[in-house]
């Protein structure tokens, strides 16, 4: 097999004193057996033919190439089985480049073939082929050099293909020397930090650093030269508007063949976006923590995955033992259809306000609990669980119960309160001698009923009603108007007889 050089590197090889003989051996058939046997031993695939294309020699390594020994003086132009060209479509042996040059054409330079072996296996070589000329000038024949680039297309696509993850990548690839001076610059880094890549080619790297971190670059280059790797380092630099970018940095030396650093390739991720997140995620946390309210979420399963401090300070229970487990723990057996529900409606999207019910302590005490439930979506929009909200409204509930208590005590007396009223207007309409008696007597008797509410109010209705309102009796009430007002009335009961009392007392 051919060795596997560029063109200029077999030059530097020796192949001018091997093609120079090979012309000599192709101008003379009549060579010594010495040269044919130097050519014949030769690594690098060669052939010579006649000035008609047909192939009067070649050696080991061209027929190794070929996987086939052609016949000298028959085959023509090339020894391949077949030939195609570099883009793979079929190449007729007389359109070969040693077959062009021979009718007419210059000699080609370096242009890629391809050659199917009979075997059916292929091989990648760029053919060198030159004219041979005798003393006089008359072409008397060609030779061709055969040099396999197998090795060299597959660092070349190697190279094509970094080259095509580098200009790709969201992230910033930057390489530099060791002081500093940057080498490359993707397109990534344009987008990230705001510099094309000729602004920034040849320029220092400590452009985009800030002045008080200059440090970080003498720090990098003394631990890469202690043959480190710095991986993901987070850090600051400066983009050409001026913003500060959070960065994630990996740092590589870049080392020559003999292993000495001769420089450095940069990662950099942008990590704006997730410090922001991590800072929303912790001012979330620190309100979550510090909520009055019992914060919980669970997955559509009713599995409890968190669990802050109020959850415990309301249910009792630790967040050990409530994560992992059911949050139909806290639901009372009559109430457990509930939770069916509410998933029911998350699973829908649904969110679910101010929700009035009853949950269960750790000591089984029965807690008044508004719930506000939340949908938790993933990345792609789907629910995968819910975050719930429970508010303690126990004292709210009695303020309520006791609300709606003194409301149906209000009603009652005011109702009581006209009913005496009205048998207080009757009394005196029936005695009266005239319209402005009537209405002395009234108003005495509605004065006397006021006072008399007064002093129920400051004695807390303690049971001294009758003594504390005969203390001031109404000076327009007359003492025979009592007889108008019969026992049964006087002992009939409810809140306000001792007052209607006092008033005909």
């Amino acid at each position: 097999m051919a060795k596997r050089y560029g063109h200029s590197l077999v030059a530097r090889a020796g192949l001018e004193g091997m093609t120079q003989a090979l012309r000599k051996l192709v101008r003379d058939h009549r060579q010594g057996a010495t040269m044919l046997n130097y050519l014949m031993a030769s690594s690098i695939a060669m052939y010579g033919t006649d000035a008609d294309g047909r192939i009067t020699f070649y050696n080991n390594a061209a027929a190794e190439l070929w996987g086939r020994q052609p016949e000298l003086g028959t085959d023509l132009w090339c020894g391949s089985w077949r030939l195609f060209h570099a883009d793979g479509q079929p190449m007729k042996r007389d359109e070969c480049p040693l077959a062009r040059m021979l009718r007419g054409g210059s000699p080609p330079t370096g242009e890629r073939l391809v050659a199917q072996r009979p075997n059916g296996t292929k091989v990648n070589f760029e053919s060198l082929p030159d004219m041979v000329r005798d003393d006089a000038g008359k072409v008397v024949g060609a030779i061709n050099v055969l040099i396999d680039v197998a090795d060299r297309i597959a660092i070349e696509g190697a190279d094509a293909r970094l080259a095509a993850i580098v200009a790709s990548s969201d992230d910033a690839i930057i390489s530099k020397m060791l002081d500093g001076t940057v080498t490359s610059w993707n397109s990534a880094a344009t987008r990230i930090l705001g510099y094309e890549a000729e602004e920034m080619i040849g320029q220092s790297i400590r452009k985009i650093i800030p002045t008080d971190l200059q440090g970080e670059e003498d720090e990098i280059l003394r631990r890469l030269k202690q043959g480190e790797h710095i991986r993901h380092f987070e850090t600051v630099r400066v983009a050409k508007s001026g913003k500060h970018v959070d960065l994630s940095i990996t740092v590589s030396p870049i080392r020559d063949k003999v292993g000495r650093l001769v420089g450095a390739s940069k990662v950099a991720r942008d990590i704006t976006e997730r410090k922001q997140a991590d800072l929303n995620a912790a001012r979330l946390a620190a309100i979550v923590e510090t909520s009055d309210d019992a914060v919980i979420s669970k997955g559509l399963d009713g599995i409890v995955e968190s669990w802050n401090a109020s959850a415990t300070r309301i249910f009792g229970y630790q967040a050990e033992e409530m994560i992992g487990q059911s949050i139909t723990k806290l639901i009372p057996p009559e109430l457990q259809d509930e939770e069916t529900e509410i998933l029911a409606k998350l699973g829908r999207g649904e969110r679910i306000d101010h929700y009035d019910t009853v949950r269960v302590a750790k000591d089984g005490t029965r807690l008044a609990v508004s719930l506000t439930i939340s949908p938790i979506h993933d990345a792609k929009g789907r629910v995968v669980g819910a975050s719930k909200i429970a508010r303690d409204v126990s004292e709210r509930k009695q303020h309520e119960n006791l609300q709606r208590m003194l409301f149906d005590e209000l009603n009652h007396r005011v109702k009581n309160t006209l009913a005496t009223i009205q048998s207080l207007a009757r009394q005196p309409l029936r005695t009266a001698a005239s319209p402005s008696q009537f209405v002395d007597s009234f108003i005495g008797r509605i004065q006397a009923l006021a006072r008399a509410h007064d002093i129920l109010v400051e004695q807390k209705l303690s049971g001294n009603e009758r003594r504390g309102t005969r203390q001031k009796p109404s000076r327009t009430w007359r003492q025979g108007d009592a007889n108008h007002f019969s026992g049964a009335q006087r002992d009939r009961g409810g809140p306000f007889c001792g007052a209607a009392w006092a008033c005909a007392a």
